[in-house]
């Protein structure tokens, strides 16, 4: 609901935290898709589906590559085939709403870059999964609208994720530098907690478009009761030393005065999270622990092909959701808190 499908699009972690709206939608809605060919990926795969009730026969192990990237072909044959196969087998292709996709699965689809380029996230292209198994043509290069975005509407309006409305799946994935802080992201969302702050970390002397969604943000917490719970920061110091944190936005490496791998936030369980950066979802291999993020003056502290934060240090701070980019997204297909932490403090799960 906080984005749009674009060529380089989102890889939102971990499906969790049905609260009251989402009764209606039980385990028997989740596909969960891991990679047979990674230790662990099972394991994980079993412990998320015995904590969110999803049948067995809805857990599928394909197998597939074990980098991050992904040539297209490969992807059609090793990743999406199968899946379809499933679908179509078990009758599922309007029953099945979310495909969770467990660390090992790839994150990225091999292409051209730009707007009109044919790279990809591996999420954001099963989402389109849906549509083209109706029939419909759906081009490789480019950006594409996502119907269920929110847009200019209020979250009162907000409905319910569903294919009546939404030719898509909606597409989450269960990762980390390690099997263990997966598993501990499964903990975290299997017993959320509903109190705590949301932080909100603008960069100092910026006038930019996520500044100013920052800014809605905490005007749209304000008016929906929330104010109190609320840290705004626009001076040059970042937002750091607090405790029950329950959302938490800034501007990573992005910003000069983060300069540590993760800030020093104690997240409750359920906690969510988001930076505005073009890659911080580029890779879950762990880098040293002397490697620090920085700015793009020199190739001394790039890892993986940038200097910039990684998603993985957020989950082992011990947030429980968290967007990443797994390469450009642009601004239009970030994830907006103006709407995602009002929507999810409304009762929307993390996937919508």
């Amino acid at each position: 609901m906080s984005g749009r499908i674009l060529a380089a699009g989102l890889a939102l972690l971990l499906l969790p935290l049905c609260a009251a709206k989402a009764q209606a939608q039980t385990g028997a809605n989740v596909l969960v898709v891991y990679n047979d060919a990674v230790p662990g990926s099972l394991r994980i795969a079993e412990r998320y589906a015995e904590r969110r009730q999803v049948p067995a026969e809805q857990r599928l192990g394909v197998t597939t590559v074990t980098t991050d990237e992904i040539t297209r072909p490969d992807f059609e044959r090793q990743i999406q085939a199968p899946i379809a196969n499933w679908l179509n087998h078990h009758q599922a292709h309007d029953r099945i709403l979310y495909i969770v996709l467990i660390k090992g699965m790839p994150l990225r689809i091999a292409g051209t870059i730009g707007r009109s380029g044919t790279m990809a996230s591996v999420d954001s292209e099963l989402t389109l999964l849906y549509r083209r198994m109706t029939g419909a043509f759906v081009p490789p290069a480019g950006s594409l609208e996502n119907p269920y975005f929110l847009a200019s509407g209020t979250v009162e309006g907000a409905a319910r994720f569903s294919h009546a409305t939404a030719d898509i799946y909606l597409v989450t994935r269960l990762d980390g530098f390690t099997v263990e802080d997966v598993l501990g992201l499964i903990d975290r969302a299997s017993a959320p907690v509903k109190e705590g702050r949301i932080l909100l970390d603008q960069r100092a002397g910026l006038a930019d478009v996520p500044n100013g969604w920052l800014a809605a943000a905490a005007k749209a917490l304000e008016a929906a009761g929330f104010a109190d719970r609320v840290t705004f920061n626009s001076t040059s110091r970042a937002i750091d030393h607090e405790g029950a944190v329950l959302g938490y936005y800034s501007w990573g490496s992005n910003d000069p005065a983060l300069t540590a791998r993760r800030p020093d936030l104690t997240f409750v369980p359920g906690a969510i999270a988001g930076m505005f950066l073009s890659s911080d979802a580029r890779t879950f291999i762990e880098p040293p622990a002397s490697w620090k993020p920085g700015g793009f003056q020199g190739s001394a502290v790039f890892f993986a092909g940038s200097p910039q934060s990684l998603t993985g240090d957020m989950i082992r701070a011990g947030v429980t959701g968290v967007s990443g980019q797994v390469a450009e997204p642009y601004l239009d297909s970030s994830v907006r808190p103006d709407i995602l932490f009002p929507a999810y403090l409304s009762g929307l799960n993390l996937a919508e």
